[in-house]
């Protein structure tokens, strides 16, 4: 099919052959010669070329930057919104291990490009017996989607840049399980605390995406924490 712009082009290379030809023709027989056409009748025609030339070219410039802002938003439609876990830590700055009380520690997802379509997001924390290894992060992970599994991800909520989701989670240890959390200097940890989460999410054309996060705590020297350590453990 014989296109717009292919019509707009033919157009203009007509209009510049014609002015190519009166520019050879006033060489040859100038104007109000005997031979040639007069003054009046060459202005008129190059004023009417000049003017469509400078419509057609408007026209295309206008097309063109049309189609330019339609591919970007084609290609920013396609695109994942820029979804980041956010910082893991306690739930206030100073928590205390005691026994059967609330140990608070939580993490969260954070929208920085785009807007996350029906965003869900599922976080969990809980601790596990033995130093970190990538045997204790795979069991961890298996966890984690065993969590989700059984419980489900819930209703999904638009987020735009600067929004997320966010949970902290109380956990309660007995006293012996306090000892092996506590990690003194030279002593090895014999018990870690896991922060995890799991965050999915559409673009505007409704594609699927999906993030992880999964760190672990640095075990405290005391009983009393304040701004541990955390270490990723992706996978």
């Amino acid at each position: 099919m014989f296109s717009v712009d292919a019509l707009i082009a033919v157009l203009l290379g007509l209009g510049a052959w014609r002015m190519a030809y009166v520019g050879v023709l006033l060489t040859i027989h100038p104007a109000d010669s005997p031979s040639g056409r007069s003054n009046k009748s060459v202005k008129k025609e190059f004023c009417v070329i000049a003017i469509i030339s400078t419509i057609l070219i408007s026209f295309q410039a206008y097309r063109t930057s049309n189609a330019s802002s339609d591919l970007l938003k084609a290609v920013t439609r396609n695109q994942s919104p820029s979804v980041e876990v956010g910082q893991s830590g306690l739930g206030s700055p100073t928590e205390s291990l005691i026994p059967n009380q609330d140990f608070v520690v939580g993490t969260g997802f954070v929208v920085n490009d785009g807007t996350a379509k029906s965003m869900r997001c599922y976080i969990t924390a809980f601790d596990m017996p033995g130093a970190a290894s990538k045997e204790q992060n795979a069991s961890a992970a298996a966890r984690l989607r065993m969590e989700i599994a059984e419980d489900g991800l819930g209703h999904g909520f638009d987020n735009s840049p600067g929004e997320g989701c966010y949970r902290g989670i109380p956990l309660k240890f007995a006293g012996d399980q306090i000892a092996e959390l506590i990690s003194p200097p030279g002593v090895p940890a014999r018990r870690i605390i896991y922060v995890m989460g799991h965050a999915e999410w559409k673009n505007d054309a409704g594609a699927d995406f999906h993030t992880d996060a999964c760190m672990w705590m640095e075990s405290p020297k005391t009983d009393v924490v304040t701004h541990p350590g955390w270490h990723d453990c992706a996978f």
